[in-house]
């Protein structure tokens, strides 16, 4: 019992807590180098930028969704015992 208290509490947030961060950081990378490449921005980096942007959020609603999922199961096998 203890350990889906521990998979459904803490483990999945922090895990995506930490992808949110990693995100945050490559964007901030992305966005340095940017400002130095500006002259050389094309309509192929700005597709792959709004193409990552995509997926990243979409991991992280899937991350978000699924520990809710399991936050729900958990609390229905304490209630249900």
């Amino acid at each position: 019992m203890l350990d889906m208290l521990g998979i459904g509490f803490f483990i999945i947030p922090a895990l995506s807590v930490v992808l949110f961060i990693v995100i945050l950081i490559y964007f901030f990378i992305v966005k340095h180098k940017m400002k130095n490449s500006l002259k050389k921005v094309t309509p192929e980096k700005i597709q792959n930028a709004r193409i990552f942007l995509i997926i990243s959020s979409a991991i992280a609603g899937i991350v978000v969704a699924s520990s809710l999922l399991i936050m729900w199961v958990v609390q229905g096998i304490i209630i249900n015992m």
